[in-house]
């Protein structure tokens, strides 16, 4: 009896330190979004807010449009939150899920702290696409959106791709924060997915509910270490239709770096065949950044 006992506690705490010491999510594409984000090259225009430089935010604030042929989103349209999706529209541009804007907070060992109360934010596009990076740096965390929009026809969703990395001294437990304005309350749907009337989240991070907002678990961030969670959002006209595009873009998720990919490619293929150049840096990031807003906004 003593024998069976002895077995049973071992298997118990070696299954409660595993849990302990499980890593944060997505690591090896968290490596990989870094990679990419270090290779690409920024439009001289940004959006940003400093709480300890002057000037602290712009004084014509604007945000960056996101377009597909399903697809039309706004983000960071106040210089109080960079990280909002501040707009979005879908299902060939018919359903409009979000009363107002789309929050990110940031859940860091049990405190909630929403990004805009970050004291370093930012807000980039890459050069020749509607591909929007923002970012949320303070006290040893720094919290990267990549936000893009799919340009595939049956590629209905808006795809938010987060990247967390503690560049503190102190092991982290973190997670995203996602709340929204939208009718009707979070349910489980089909294949992991969340649903709430015509909206839909599916993310290969762990989604779990916390009161009317939906948590992206990341996990226990030791120094210098990252972790990521791919948000696709869905929005379409009817239940149906929301649910047929879910299980669609579940598939994406076996390799969101390749659907970024693509859609960079896309956008620049289409800006060099409506190349405008100058001798001046920022005019000619003035004229590509008309011709992407151009784009966004005809799909």
């Amino acid at each position: 009896m003593r024998r069976h006992l002895s077995v049973v506690v071992l298997i118990v705490a070696a299954s409660t330190i595993a849990g302990c010491a499980r890593g944060p999510a997505n690591t090896e594409r968290a490596r990989a979004l870094a990679s990419w984000l270090d290779q690409q090259s920024y439009s001289s225009y940004a959006m940003f807010r400093h709480r300890s430089q002057t000037p602290r935010e712009p004084a014509s604030p604007d945000g960056l449009t996101l377009g597909s042929p399903n697809v039309f989103a706004a983000i960071g349209c106040t210089p109080k939150d960079v990280m909002a999706l501040s707009v979005l529209w879908a299902d060939r541009r018919t359903a409009r899920p979000f009363s107002k804007p789309m929050t990110v907070s940031i859940v860091r060992d049990g405190a909630e702290r929403a990004a805009a109360d970050f004291g370093e934010q930012l807000l980039r596009r890459v050069r020749h696409t509607s591909i929007a990076v923002s970012q949320v740096e303070d006290d040893g965390l720094t919290v990267t959106s990549v936000d893009f929009a799919p340009m595939g026809s049956d590629e209905n969703y808006l795809v938010r791709w987060f990247l967390v990395r503690n560049t503190g001294t102190s092991d982290r437990r973190v997670s995203l924060r996602f709340k929204v304005g939208a009718p009707g309350d979070w349910k489980r749907g089909r294949r992991g997915a969340w649903v709430r009337e015509n909206l839909a989240f599916v993310s290969d991070a762990k989604l779990v509910k916390s009161d009317d907002a939906l948590d992206a678990v990341i996990g226990r961030l030791p120094p210098g270490q990252m972790g990521s969670a791919a948000l696709l959002i869905i929005a379409a006209r009817d239940a149906k239709s929301r649910d047929q595009t879910a299980a669609r873009a579940r598939t994406s998720l076996d390799d969101p770096a390749r659907l970024l990919e693509a859609t960079k490619s896309d956008w620049v293929s289409w800006c060099e065949r409506a190349s405008l150049k100058s001798d001046d840096q920022r005019t000619d990031d003035l004229m590509d950044s008309l011709l992407c807003l151009i784009r966004s906004h005809i799909g």
